[in-house]
């Protein structure tokens, strides 16, 4: 459930009370109304307000973040959905309570944003770890983000948090292992939105730039599908694909690989770039394999975790 009420109302209250599930929340809720932790008609007036940053974590658009410098804000809520998890969402709607009440600063917002980011694109997108602990991290987290009161409290709690994900990611040899199983065939799209993802951020950490817009490109198969040299699981990898624009890649068609070096020359993205650069003229299944756990590599040491608090 990427956005809907039932799932609003509930992260909303673990952001704010206790960690519930969905069948504990109504108890929950009236043990707290019970004591008079809250009156009714504040309560509904903070969640009426609430909806529309969830819906803004749910569904980002553009039009929300006219700010150059909060378009980080947006690539990260597009990543996380193409991700599809969700149980960050509680410690987001604290983390954007507290940037309305100005007790974060907005580096450290950023940030903590890439740190989710890249923790869920470890952990869940490419690795598939089962989230044991993960929810009483992000909604003791969520809580006492909500209590802050100053920006030091509150950068002291997200270096915690931040700390704490990274004790939680899977170790290098497993990233790599199952970064190199990703592929995309176009009959079979399989990890498709995440190599556009994967593609992009390399990009964006060769020039000084980040906007994710995997709609401007498409995926180039090195090899070509319909290859009678290679079979078709290796074709798929990540390691036999390059981002290039639509018109390039129809250019490059079925062409033999040697043939579409002179048109991948002509690409704007430096991974494709580099690729015809450093071509020795021969591409086979190893290749295919090496270039695989290269990115794999690069990811890991360049891109993850490559803007941290301090």
């Amino acid at each position: 459930s990427t956005g809907n009420l039932e799932s609003y109302v509930r992260h909303w209250w673990i952001s704010r009370y206790s960690n519930a599930s969905k069948d504990s929340l109504y108890k929950n809720f009236k043990r707290e109304l019970s004591v008079q932790t809250f009156d009714a008609k504040s309560f509904l007036l903070d969640l009426y307000e609430d909806c529309k940053v969830y819906k803004i974590i749910s569904y980002p658009h553009k039009e929300d973040f006219p700010q150059q410098e909060d378009l980080d804000i947006y690539n990260a809520l597009i990543a996380l959905n193409i991700f599809k998890v969700s149980q960050h969402k509680p410690l987001l709607l604290s983390l954007f309570h507290l940037k309305q009440k100005k007790l974060v600063k907005h580096k450290d917002f950023v940030n903590t944003l890439r740190v989710i980011e890249d923790f869920h694109f470890v952990f869940n997108a490419v690795c598939s770890q089962r989230a044991s602990g993960l929810d009483q991290i992000y909604s003791k987290t969520a809580r006492d983000l909500f209590r802050s009161e100053s920006k030091t409290n509150s950068k002291k709690i997200l270096s915690e948090l931040q700390q704490q994900l990274r004790d939680k990611l899977p170790d290098k040899s497993t990233f790599i292992s199952n970064f190199s199983d990703l592929s995309f065939l176009s009959k079979k799209e399989g990890d498709k939105k995440l190599i556009q993802y994967i593609f992009m951020r390399i990009e964006c950490t060769r020039y000084e730039y980040r906007e994710f817009a995997p709609e401007k490109f498409t995926l180039e198969h090195i090899e070509p599908q319909k290859s009678k040299l290679i079979a078709k699981d290796i074709v798929g990898k990540i390691g036999n694909l390059l981002p290039l624009g639509n018109a390039l890649n129809q250019e490059a068609d079925d062409l033999p690989v040697p043939d579409k070096i002179v048109i991948y020359e002509k690409s704007n993205f430096a991974l494709t770039q580099n690729f015809a650069k450093e071509f020795d003229y021969s591409w086979n299944k190893n290749k295919i394999v090496e270039r695989s756990v290269s990115l794999a590599d690069y990811y890991y040491n360049e891109v993850l975790f490559s803007k941290v608090i301090e």
